[in-house]
């Protein structure tokens, strides 16, 4: 293995950091108002929306465009197409006054416009990164941080625990809310009804989900909060000679040697360690300014690829489905 390249991160520092995508333009400006492009009659739209990017997915097939997906909860592994690959319906439209828009899928596009040209920057040249290798990657990770099924999926559990705790402590109340069903309904409820509204709300035998434009809002204006900091980071480049690394469904990791303080968790502020697998022959590890990688060069493929297994939500990519399964063994017994 070799550290390739390192490069401490400028770009921003002194000028807008955007090269054409900064955070003010891909949170949607204030991270208010989402982009309202309509879709008009006849107009083809894209419904199927990779959570996962083609693009860097592609970087991980076989010689034969074949990649195999290892589902960690059934234990099963397929061999499927790329296109067919972290896919979900709809999952980044918007819907506006004039119906259904997919401008956030296009301008996720965009972004990984310019990871797909840093990354190619990164296969065939020699030297280190550039601050535009860097805007791209930054604004890659930060999106990729975000715009997977698992963050949707802890704000709205987030969501759910919250609204379910101030529905609980209403119902205590039921003269407020005999009330406020006289108010929304015009109608007022009769004892049993009431009691019947109560005990729904102490019992929580509901399940509550963000407005697909909230969820999507909080998203960009999660992911664009991560560019600048991600940017100004020390980028490491790993090389190895054999294709090793594995990629998942939440390819972003981090790591934190010491432990963190309690209810901290790991995050960008408390990471000593943040890599993305390239390809099966290159991870990019990113540290603070005061650090540097903490791997030697016969533990880093599988403590890294130790990290991508245990940090993924479902799904982990790679080789044929025998060596994905025996790798991702491996890499648990690690732990």
């Amino acid at each position: 293995m070799t550290l390739s390249t390192e490069h401490t991160g400028t770009a921003g520092a002194n000028e807008p950091f955007d090269a054409g995508i900064s955070p003010s333009s891909w949170d949607g400006g204030a991270a208010q108002d989402l982009p309202t492009v309509p879709i008009y009659p006849g107009e083809m739209r894209a419904k199927r929306h990779h959570l996962i990017p083609a693009f860097y997915l592609r970087r991980f097939v076989d010689g034969n465009g074949r990649l195999t997906r290892f589902d960690l909860r059934t234990n099963e592994a397929r061999v499927l197409a790329v296109d067919n690959a972290a896919v979900e319906t709809d999952f980044y439209t918007i819907l506006t006054d004039d119906g259904p828009s997919d401008a956030i899928e296009s301008r996720l596009a965009q972004i990984e416009g310019l990871a797909a040209e840093a990354m190619r920057n990164i296969d065939t040249r020699d030297g280190p990164l550039t601050d535009e290798d860097i805007t791209g990657l930054a604004n890659f990770v930060a999106v990729q941080l975000v715009r997977g099924r698992d963050f949707r999926d802890r704000i709205n559990a987030v969501g759910d625990s919250v609204m379910k705790k101030i529905t609980l402590l209403q119902s205590q109340n039921p003269d407020a809310v005999r009330k406020h069903v006289q108010e929304t309904t015009g109608e007022y409820p009769s004892e049993e009804a009431l009691d019947e509204i109560l005990s729904w709300m102490r019992d929580g035998d509901y399940t509550l989900e963000l407005h697909p434009n909230e969820a999507i809002r909080v998203m960009l204006a999660a992911g664009a909060e991560l560019v600048q900091p991600l940017a100004e980071m020390r980028w490491h480049l790993l090389a190895v000679t054999d294709p090793v690394f594995l990629a998942s469904d939440r390819p972003i990791t981090m790591w934190a040697g010491d432990p963190t303080p309690p209810f901290y968790g790991v995050g960008l502020a408390t990471a000593d360690e943040i890599s993305l697998p390239l390809d099966p022959q290159k991870c990019l590890v990113i540290t603070p300014l005061d650090k540097s990688p903490s791997l030697g060069p016969a533990h880093a493929p599988v403590e890294l690829n130790r990290r991508t297994i245990a940090g993924a939500y479902r799904y982990v990519f790679g080789p044929p489905a025998d060596s994905l399964r025996a790798r991702t063994s491996i890499g648990f017994e690690a732990t």
